[in-house]
């Protein structure tokens, strides 16, 4: 016990452990206001979602306690991140206390929202029970589970972030993993068909997945340094590097990319009729080149989105002129920050499209070859866990240098 209380970093991965522990066992209690059989066969038919809770650590093969995941969380967090943008005085000189309020509630009301959908898929397998003005005591309950369940794993994932290692990235790594095999197989219900395994194909998908890995690697570590002038100081360290990712975005487009495009299809999920429906199956399936061309475009735009809202050009000019510091060549002011935000635009276009063919590429080629369309997953799959793990190694190398640094070494004589 001794050994763990001195040791920060075991002390963090067992507090990750348990905490992954409790996520999984939310997963396996069923809701109990349904019938199992009847709305797990209901779910096959949404296997779009399923995709898209294995990118937000949920589940959506079984009604769980936790089948809404993170993606409340992570949806509240984003749009924090974009009304940042806005640069309004008011919002970025928001007291810490007011901003977790604002962010909780936007992800209650997101949790009720999604909570709200999927009881409405199953509507018809909830158990008979009173009505109240019209509407079951149990669909009520049903939703009232969820939002809780949800809200539960979005606290799970602040403890992670000050206790454990990994933070929110590492909750997601078990459904991912979990759901990669099974969208293989099925498809993920966008137009694509499921895959049939054999020896030479596995292998074949094998070697491509560790080719894969190892460039996704290099590009995630690839990134453009700006020189920064201190003027105040007068020594080694009077210059520094700000550090532009190639893959500034990360991959939060290839977990947003999906729920994006499937917004449509809400319509056709709740009764739309005609050519509405006819319009969103042309345009928003993976079985043909205008969906795919959408699909890809989706991930490029987010891609920029994205990797304005992690960069941040603006708080970063106004920190620089605020600290006396400089970019060299550049005004500070305004005309840093738009030389920062055409090198966040030019640097993070290369990570962009390397996103967009991994993803793309596949679902085009699957268009004529069987057994390709679903690779596009896979390699998103992927490129999710690589950044997750990356992020991982680095903070526990951060942990480590912080537990062997010895500001006062003695020399030895």
């Amino acid at each position: 016990m001794t050994a763990i209380k001195n040791n920060k970093i075991l002390r963090r991965v067992l507090f990750t452990v348990l905490v992954l522990i409790v996520q999984e066992l939310g997963k396996a209690i069923v809701l109990p206001t349904i019938n199992i059989a009847d709305a797990q066969a209901s779910l096959r038919h949404y296997s779009f979602y399923q995709f898209l809770a294995a990118t937000t650590g949920g589940q959506f093969t079984t009604p769980t306690l936790l089948s809404i995941g993170l993606a409340p969380y992570m949806t509240g967090m984003i749009l924090l991140q974009a009304v940042r943008l806005l640069d309004i005085d008011a919002i970025n000189n928001m007291p810490k206390r007011v901003e977790s309020t604002v962010q909780r509630l936007a992800m209650l009301v997101i949790g009720f929202l999604q909570a709200l959908q999927l009881v409405y898929f199953i509507r018809k397998e909830i158990l008979p029970g009173k009505m109240i003005a019209g509407m079951s005591v149990n669909f009520i309950v049903s939703v009232l589970l969820l939002v809780a369940g949800t809200m539960f794993v979005c606290w799970l994932a602040d403890m992670n972030s000050e206790y454990g290692a990994g933070g929110l990235g590492f909750m997601l790594m078990p459904s991912l993993i979990s759901a990669t095999p099974r969208i293989l197989m099925q498809g993920q219900g966008l137009g694509t068909p499921g895959m049939i395994f054999t020896p030479k194909l596995i292998a074949i998908i094998a070697v491509v997945c560790i080719i894969f890995v190892f460039t996704t690697v290099w590009i995630n570590k690839a990134e453009r340094r700006l020189v920064i002038k201190r003027p105040m100081i007068s020594s080694d360290f009077e210059s520094s590097n700000l550090p532009i990712r190639v893959l500034a975005a990360g991959s939060m487009p290839l977990m947003f990319s999906t729920s994006v495009f499937i917004i449509p299809r809400y319509l056709v999920a709740y009764g739309a009729k005609g050519s509405t429906i006819e319009f969103v199956e042309k345009y928003f399936s993976l079985d043909n080149i205008y969906g795919v061309t959408g699909y890809c475009l989706i991930v490029l735009l987010l891609g920029s989105a994205f990797a304005f809202m992690n960069v941040q050009p603006e708080q970063i000019a106004k920190s620089l002129k605020k600290s006396g510091d400089y970019i060299a060549g550049f005004i500070p002011g305004d005309v840093t920050r738009k030389y920062i935000s055409h090198e966040v635009i030019t640097v993070s276009f290369i990570g962009n499209v390397y996103l967009t063919v991994s993803c793309g590429l596949p679902l085009i080629l699957g268009l004529y070859f069987d057994n390709v369309s679903n690779l596009s997953f896979l390699f998103s799959n992927v490129i999710i866990m690589v950044t997750i793990l990356d992020n991982v190694v680095d903070q526990f190398r951060a942990m480590y240098s912080s537990q062997h640094y010895d500001l006062l070494h003695p020399t030895k004589r």
